[in-house]
């Protein structure tokens, strides 16, 4: 009997022994993992990979683990639908990716930092799935960033039922959003209270109500983006700035037309810390632009241009006697620019002003025909200058406002492409563009017209 029970566990032992061939299977693939980390070309990968396109990147992976292991941070951190998709569009992969996403490994789902749903556009047959937010708070539990600009799909539906939040969420775009009113915002305010900054660029239904809890819930909050917001009014910027525990340093506020010099006053008081600051095309008069001690301190770039209650004389007046200690970047109209140039005409010891540091500069409304000897004027009243930016008035204001003229004469060269051109090529220290809003701006919606 004894030996019987030998017998069978020695033929047991054999069975279940690794037989000669797979051990050198194994020792073979042990060699060449041991190989391929030695190798020229896995030691510079990592080098090369910032530079591989991203719809190569999933090929990479798929080579091997080693492989796989190096290019996993960068192809889920920042997963992208429209560009690895070559037979369905980017509602498809986004979809299929909501659906994945609960099965996927908590490791792997956690290395999602960024989430772009900006190109996902539903058809009159295909919908984006109605939870896919609560998709993305229950397994995204890192994610920082989170676009969502121009999503027709996302409502107050979409939010999650219960409490919920976005602990790490740090940026949020809700620009042109069409569904997204204030009790949206605060909910959402009240969710992600890590944020730091906020676009919520062309919100009609936005009356400032949401703005204001964001300043109330996020107490990181430093960069706030509200162009266009036609329906926010005072309330909104006041509460904004009299929440003393945030540090505002960005703010926009084109196109907000609604704002009054209450609004303006509260701002200038309270927001004292401000790097960027636009008023561009508000009600916002000079002697409240003067109560902003903030631009002669700390603002490193100002937008003033299309201000609807200005008198551009007086304004670049105040520009020329302004003490600034930062500014660097300036965008006015081009008719401010010009009032500008004949205060540099006036006697040399009047052409002490800090105007002169100025580095980036942005015309607004370039009547056509304009000289090129503007130009070299306006180099000459900023020699720091590296970028200059004008934007091209339309034909038809032209004419409108008077500002129209015959063409000009053969030996009298205008500010054009071909002209700019030509003088970018001849020197080196500045840049020199045209820019066409209506033609250039692919956006048709009613708001840019």
């Amino acid at each position: 009997m004894d030996n019987e029970r030998i017998i069978s566990f020695s033929s047991e032992t054999t069975s279940n022994s690794p037989s000669p061939s797979s051990i050198q299977r194994l020792n073979r693939l042990i060699k060449q993992h041991y190989t391929e980390k030695s190798s020229k070309f896995y030691r510079v990968f990592p080098i090369l990979l910032p530079y591989i396109h991203y719809t190569d990147i999933p090929t990479c992976a798929l080579l091997n683990s080693s492989y796989n292991l190096l290019v996993k941070d960068q192809l889920w951190s920042n997963p992208r639908f429209d560009r690895i998709a070559y037979i369905h569009d980017a509602l498809y992969v986004f979809n299929k990716f909501l659906t994945h996403l609960p099965h996927t490994q908590t490791n792997t789902a956690s290395r999602i930092h960024q989430l772009d749903l900006q190109p996902i556009q539903e058809s009159l047959y295909d919908r984006v799935n109605p939870k896919f937010l609560q998709i993305i708070v229950q397994h995204c539990t890192h994610l920082n960033t989170l676009n969502l600009e121009k999503a027709e799909f996302f409502n107050a539906k979409s939010l999650p039922k219960g409490p919920w939040a976005l602990p790490h969420l740090t940026y949020l775009n809700l620009s042109f959003c069409p569904h997204v009113n204030d009790e949206m915002v605060v909910v959402i305010a009240r969710a992600c209270r890590q944020l730091t900054r906020v676009i919520l660029d062309g919100l009609t239904k936005h009356k400032g109500q949401g703005l204001a809890g964001l300043a109330a819930e996020c107490d990181q909050l430093s960069s706030v983006s509200v162009r266009f917001n036609t329906a926010i009014e005072d309330q909104a910027i006041i509460a904004l700035a009299k929440f003393r525990h945030i540090r505002l340093l960005e703010l926009d506020l084109t196109g907000c037309t609604k704002l009054t010099s209450i609004g303006f006053t509260m701002l200038a008081r309270y927001a004292a810390h401000l790097k960027t600051l636009s008023v561009a095309q508000t009600s916002c008069k000079l002697d409240d632009i003067r109560k902003f001690s903030c631009i002669h301190r700390f603002t490193e770039s100002l937008d003033i241009a299309r201000l609807k209650q200005i008198n551009h004389e007086k304004l670049a007046k105040w520009i020329w006697e302004s003490n600034y200690q930062k500014l660097r970047t300036l965008v006015m109209d081009a008719t401010t620019a010009t009032a500008l140039v004949k205060f540099s005409q006036q006697p040399h010891h009047l052409l002490d002003t800090s105007i002169r540091e100025m580095a980036n500069l942005k015309l607004m409304d370039l009547p056509e025909h304009t000289p090129m000897s503007y130009l070299y004027q306006l180099i000459n009243l900023f020699p720091r200058l590296t970028h200059i930016t004008f934007v091209r008035a339309y034909f038809e204001t032209d004419f409108l406002r008077g500002m129209y003229r015959t063409p000009s004469p053969e030996e009298e060269s205008s500010i054009t492409d071909a002209q700019l051109g030509v003088f970018n090529k001849s020197q080196q220290q500045i840049t020199a563009i045209v820019v066409r809003e209506r033609e250039d701006n692919v956006d048709c919606n009613l708001l840019n017209w």
